[in-house]
């Protein structure tokens, strides 16, 4: 009866943990959870606004908020190639890990590159200066 109790105990404190850090994580308007709590922007920070971009019809602001946007089309029909159909996939696991790899590079590539050109003031690679680390960091000073 005990040890129910206590699993019960953890998880309200899990689910109260969860939806205060989720308040925290919003309260700013950051939708990136990794920019929410290091500050720093993440390889896909853009994405958002880029697709939004391309919903409006404005390609070119998609390619300047994030020239990768059209990966996250690109990614699951390589997925699928190599997953589906189970008996012979399209795409072997020599090719498939190949692709992976390129992907990765580029991802990688291209995440350098605009730190290097665009941070720390140019939004979206801006630093978050209202991160948890931050307000962590800011209790213990």
């Amino acid at each position: 009866m005990l040890t129910n109790l206590h699993k019960l105990n953890s998880l309200k404190g899990l689910i109260l943990g969860t939806l205060l850090l989720g308040l925290f994580l919003i309260l700013d308007g950051t939708l990136c959870i990794f920019k929410r709590i290091t500050g720093l922007p993440c390889p896909s920070c853009g994405m958002t606004r880029a697709f939004i971009s391309l919903i409006n019809g404005d390609i070119n602001l998609a390619f300047t908020f994030h020239p990768l946007w059209p990966l996250v089309l690109i990614i699951p029909i390589i997925i699928l190639l190599h997953y589906y159909p189970k008996q012979k996939p399209v795409i072997g696991k020599r090719v498939y890990n190949i692709l992976l790899g390129i992907l990765l590079f580029l991802i990688i590539a291209v995440y350098l590159y605009r730190m290097y050109l665009y941070f720390p003031y140019i939004a979206p690679m801006d630093y978050n200066p209202n991160n948890l680390i931050n307000s962590i960091w800011s209790i213990f000073r």
